[in-house]
């Protein structure tokens, strides 16, 4: 038991020495985070003050772990306005938090942007760094009304594009811009707009939706007011671009034209409408299974009129025609330019198709490839284009499969070279099953030769009655 007590009276002494120690070094637990500004009003960059609202700014003076704050120094603070100290009042709010803020008498310069600075320290000694902040004041009482400029499109402006943006700067020095209050209509009609803020007021856009109508007259209207309720508008008007002129019409080549190298005589003769107000002329040449654009330029010399048409001969060499007709289709168009600087003033036309045949197969016209006909008609007409130097024709078709087998034996006629045309007996082609043909014809040449020939496609089924039901699957 004594060993106990005196186990205690030791612990005891101890902890009494720790307690004298701690007091004797201060410095071990002390104050060294400098207080900070966590807010000020108005704040910085703030816009459009009242020139009577007093100037605050909330200090804050932290802990560290375990650790409080010691304090603001009341005495080492100094409140600067326009590089002036001014008197102020302080609360304190708890937590380490002080609200500074300028005596109630105090008025601020009006339309002037305001610099405000701190300085202070904490009880221990720690200094904050120099807070500085600025903002803009408005002059009391607001009388005036926002002003409008950089009106787009501007006034009076004409041959401006169907989908032209409108826009204005709406200015307030005072009291600044109601956003709120902005609206704009356009003869008459209110439109959607978007508003951006910009120093001292708001830029204001219109996008339409839809193209405004040639030639037309737009009468645009802005009404805005401050945020002291002056209210204000602006009006100007705009005429829009006029109609450009029509495209051309195309003649020729036709649409799903073929072109017979033999009967054209090597000459593709491109055809449209001639304007005698627009002489210049661009067509546009497409290959779509080679990518291949082409466009030339036209004008008055570099073609020739024929009544109302402009007509263009593209010679082509028998070689060059026959590298063309295996490209496939070729779609044309025209346009019209503004002379030899060859900015266009209209639109392309519509887009004509052609094709070129070989120059070395005699030219299939109908029946058209996969016609179809019923077993009660008669025969259709077989026509060709005549084939340059034959003496014969041979006309032949067959059976075939819908892979293209052969189903049968060919069926051949000769033909006269005067005739390019042929149509067999109603016998005969009653006689001939329902299915699916092939047909061509060849020309025969004086020395025994043959040209080159193309297939087309045909189908004969029998029809049925009204009174039957079709069946499908």
């Amino acid at each position: 038991m004594r060993q106990s007590a005196q186990t205690s009276r030791m612990i005891s002494c101890l902890m009494v020495g720790f307690v004298i120690c701690v007091l004797a070094t201060p410095q071990l637990f002390a104050d060294t985070i400098p207080p900070y500004i966590e807010i000020t009003h108005p704040a910085d960059g703030e816009i459009w003050v009242d020139p009577s609202s007093s100037v605050e700014a909330l200090v804050v003076d932290p802990e560290e772990e375990f650790i409080p704050g010691s304090g603001v120094d009341i005495n080492s603070i100094r409140f600067l306005i326009m590089n002036v100290e001014v008197r102020f009042q302080y609360e304190f709010q708890g937590d380490g938090k002080v609200l500074i803020s300028t005596l109630d008498e105090y008025e601020l310069p009006e339309l002037t942007w305001v610099e405000a600075e701190i300085v202070l320290k904490d009880k221990a000694g720690n200094s904050m760094p120099v807070y500085e902040w600025k903002f803009l004041t408005r002059s009391l009482p607001d009388t005036i009304p926002p002003a409008f400029s950089s009106l787009s499109p501007p006034i009076g402006a004409t041959d401006v594009p169907l989908m032209a943006q409108i826009s204005c700067k709406i200015l307030d020095y005072e009291s600044g811009v109601d956003p709120d209050s902005v609206a704009v209509s356009i003869n008459g009609e209110s439109v959607a707009i978007k508003i951006r803020d910009i120093p001292f007021g708001q830029y204001v856009t219109y996008s339409p939706v839809n193209p405004y109508g040639y030639e037309q007259l737009l009468v645009v209207r802005v009404d805005a007011s401050d945020h002291d309720g002056n209210p204000s508008f602006v009006t100007w008007s705009f005429r829009t671009e006029p109609a450009p002129p029509e495209p051309p019409r195309l003649d020729s080549p036709q649409d799903n034209a073929l072109l017979n190298y033999q009967l054209e005589r090597g000459v593709i003769r491109f055809q449209w409408s001639y304007d005698p107000g627009d002489s210049f002329y661009r067509i546009k040449i497409v290959i779509p299974g080679c990518g291949s654009v082409d466009e030339m330029d036209f004008g008055p010399g570099d073609y020739i009129r024929v009544g109302s048409l402009a007509v263009y001969n593209y010679h082509l060499s028998e070689n060059s025609w026959c590298d063309l007709s295996y490209l496939g289709d070729i779609i044309w168009s025209v346009a019209k330019i503004d002379g030899y600087r060859g900015n266009l003033t209209s639109g392309f036309s519509g887009q004509y198709t052609f094709n070129l045949a070989s120059p070395y197969i005699v030219v299939l016209r109908s029946p058209q490839n996969n016609a179809r006909f019923f077993a009660g008609d008669s025969s259709p007409v077989f026509s060709w284009d005549p084939f340059e130097g034959a003496s014969m024709y041979l006309l032949g078709l067959i059976r075939v499969g819908t892979e293209g087998e052969l189903m049968g034996e060919a069926i051949t006629r000769t033909i006269e070279s005067e005739f390019n045309s042929f149509r067999f007996r109603m016998p005969e082609w009653q006689d001939m099953r329902n299915g699916l043909y092939m047909w061509t014809v060849v020309a025969i040449m004086p020395d025994g030769t043959y040209s080159d020939f193309v297939n087309y496609r045909f189908s004969k089924r029998y029809q049925p009655l009204i009174s039957e039901p079709i069946h499908t699957r």
